[in-house]
């Protein structure tokens, strides 16, 4: 019945696991945001995109060193369960990140680029108010 299936799709484990896996989204969202808010004030061009994209789907062949220069790799960590995909050739496995690392280099990570990102707008905005 409709109660069995409501039950079994939002059982309290899976249902655990969609707040967990929001709130890695939410990460995601505010840390890729706050890079691309940074490099948009930076470069004229929107090419910047293509290269950090290009960046992140690299993570599985790079080694572990370079992993952890990833946003990827951090929102990986946070993630309850890896994915279960089929594995890429060549793939480089390593050991994911601690949760309080994960949080705490995602943390930095978009406060940086943010801070930086609104001084960079700020800057800008003097160069043009004043000519």
């Amino acid at each position: 019945s409709f109660r069995a299936v409501v039950g079994d799709l939002f059982g309290q484990e899976r249902l655990l696991i969609l707040a967990r896996e929001s709130a890695v989204l939410v990460l995601g969202l505010m840390a890729y945001g706050s890079i691309a808010m940074l490099a948009g004030s930076v470069f004229k061009s929107g090419m910047y995109a293509v290269v950090l994209m290009a960046w992140e789907w690299t993570l599985p062949y790079i080694p572990q060193v370079l992993k952890e220069w990833t946003v990827l790799f951090y929102l990986q960590s946070l993630l309850p369960e890896r994915p279960q995909e089929m594995a890429k050739l060549f793939e480089l496995l390593g050991e994911p990140a601690g949760v309080a690392q994960s949080l705490l280099a995602l943390g930095l990570v978009t406060a940086a680029a943010l801070g930086a990102a609104m001084l960079m707008f700020q800057w800008r905005e003097c160069q043009y108010t004043e000519s």
